[in-house]
Protein backbone atom coordinates (compact mmCIF):
# COMPACT_ATOMS: atom_id res chain seq x y z
CA UNK A 1 0.00 0.00 0.00
CA UNK A 2 2.86 2.39 0.81
CA UNK A 3 4.37 1.84 -2.64
CA UNK A 4 1.07 2.64 -4.35
CA UNK A 5 0.88 5.97 -2.47
CA UNK A 6 4.51 6.75 -3.38
CA UNK A 7 3.89 5.96 -7.07
CA UNK A 8 0.79 8.17 -7.09
CA UNK A 9 2.70 10.99 -5.40
CA UNK A 10 5.51 10.75 -7.98
CA UNK A 11 2.95 10.87 -10.80
CA UNK A 12 1.33 13.93 -9.21
CA UNK A 13 4.70 15.67 -8.85
CA UNK A 14 5.55 14.93 -12.50
CA UNK A 15 2.15 16.29 -13.53
CA UNK A 16 2.80 19.47 -11.56
CA UNK A 17 6.18 19.94 -13.20
CA UNK A 18 4.87 19.43 -16.73
CA UNK A 19 1.43 21.06 -16.62
CA UNK A 20 0.76 23.31 -13.63
CA UNK A 21 4.16 24.96 -13.39
CA UNK A 22 3.57 26.63 -16.76
CA UNK A 23 2.19 30.14 -16.59
CA UNK A 24 -1.26 30.49 -18.11
CA UNK A 25 -2.34 34.15 -18.05
CA UNK A 26 -6.00 34.63 -17.20
CA UNK A 27 -7.39 37.54 -19.20
CA UNK A 28 -11.05 36.51 -19.17
CA UNK A 29 -13.38 34.13 -17.40
CA UNK A 30 -13.15 31.89 -20.50
CA UNK A 31 -9.85 30.50 -19.19
CA UNK A 32 -11.49 29.30 -15.98
CA UNK A 33 -12.49 25.98 -17.56
CA UNK A 34 -8.89 25.05 -18.31
CA UNK A 35 -7.81 25.92 -14.76
CA UNK A 36 -10.60 23.80 -13.32
CA UNK A 37 -9.67 20.91 -15.63
CA UNK A 38 -6.02 21.12 -14.55
CA UNK A 39 -6.96 21.15 -10.87
CA UNK A 40 -9.43 18.29 -11.34
CA UNK A 41 -6.88 16.21 -13.26
CA UNK A 42 -4.33 16.69 -10.52
CA UNK A 43 -6.89 15.85 -7.83
CA UNK A 44 -7.71 12.60 -9.64
CA UNK A 45 -3.99 11.84 -10.06
CA UNK A 46 -3.34 12.44 -6.37
CA UNK A 47 -6.41 10.45 -5.33
CA UNK A 48 -6.87 9.78 -1.66
CA UNK A 49 -8.76 11.91 0.81
CA UNK A 50 -6.77 15.14 0.54
CA UNK A 51 -4.59 17.08 -1.85
CA UNK A 52 -3.49 20.57 -2.85
CA UNK A 53 -2.00 22.58 -5.68
CA UNK A 54 -1.41 26.02 -7.12
CA UNK A 55 -2.07 27.81 -10.35
CA UNK A 56 -0.84 31.12 -11.72
CA UNK A 57 -3.81 33.15 -12.93
CA UNK A 58 -1.53 35.66 -14.67
CA UNK A 59 1.00 38.31 -13.69
CA UNK A 60 2.32 36.07 -10.93
CA UNK A 61 -1.03 36.02 -9.08
CA UNK A 62 -1.25 32.63 -7.43
CA UNK A 63 -4.37 30.70 -6.45
CA UNK A 64 -3.88 27.93 -3.90
CA UNK A 65 -6.46 25.14 -3.90
CA UNK A 66 -6.97 22.11 -1.73
CA UNK A 67 -9.50 19.43 -0.91
CA UNK A 68 -10.08 17.22 2.08
CA UNK A 69 -12.49 14.33 2.45
CA UNK A 70 -14.31 13.60 5.66
CA UNK A 71 -17.45 11.99 6.97
CA UNK A 72 -20.32 14.41 7.52
CA UNK A 73 -23.18 12.69 9.25
CA UNK A 74 -23.69 9.45 7.33
CA UNK A 75 -22.08 10.64 4.10
CA UNK A 76 -18.52 11.09 2.86
CA UNK A 77 -18.00 14.64 1.57
CA UNK A 78 -15.10 16.65 0.20
CA UNK A 79 -14.37 20.23 1.20
CA UNK A 80 -12.73 22.27 -1.57
CA UNK A 81 -10.91 25.48 -0.65
CA UNK A 82 -9.47 28.10 -3.01
CA UNK A 83 -7.44 31.11 -1.85
CA UNK A 84 -6.32 33.95 -4.10
CA UNK A 85 -2.97 35.13 -2.71
CA UNK A 86 -3.17 38.57 -4.34
CA UNK A 87 -6.51 39.55 -2.77
CA UNK A 88 -6.88 37.14 0.14
CA UNK A 89 -10.29 36.12 -1.22
CA UNK A 90 -11.21 32.61 -0.03
CA UNK A 91 -14.00 30.29 -1.11
CA UNK A 92 -15.12 26.85 0.01
CA UNK A 93 -17.46 24.22 -1.38
CA UNK A 94 -18.70 20.95 0.10
CA UNK A 95 -19.49 18.29 -2.49
CA UNK A 96 -19.61 14.51 -2.90
CA UNK A 97 -16.47 14.36 -5.07
CA UNK A 98 -12.94 15.76 -5.00
CA UNK A 99 -13.34 17.32 -8.42
CA UNK A 100 -16.75 18.77 -7.63
CA UNK A 101 -15.46 20.46 -4.50
CA UNK A 102 -12.54 22.01 -6.41
CA UNK A 103 -14.66 23.03 -9.39
CA UNK A 104 -17.29 24.80 -7.32
CA UNK A 105 -14.87 26.56 -4.99
CA UNK A 106 -12.77 27.73 -7.97
CA UNK A 107 -15.82 28.97 -9.89
CA UNK A 108 -16.99 30.86 -6.81
CA UNK A 109 -13.54 32.40 -6.35
CA UNK A 110 -13.30 33.65 -9.93
CA UNK A 111 -16.86 34.99 -9.80
CA UNK A 112 -15.99 36.95 -6.66
CA UNK A 113 -12.79 38.26 -8.24
CA UNK A 114 -14.71 39.32 -11.35
CA UNK A 115 -17.31 41.12 -9.20
CA UNK A 116 -14.46 43.05 -7.51
CA UNK A 117 -12.78 43.76 -10.88
CA UNK A 118 -9.76 41.93 -9.47
CA UNK A 119 -9.09 39.63 -12.43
Amino acid sequence: MHHQFTDTRIKAEQYLKTVLVKVYPLNTMDKLGSYISSAESLANTIGGTSGAGQLDRGNGKIVNWSFKGQRMGFEWKYIGICVDQATGETTTAVKQSRTGSIEHSMRDLFQRLAARNAL
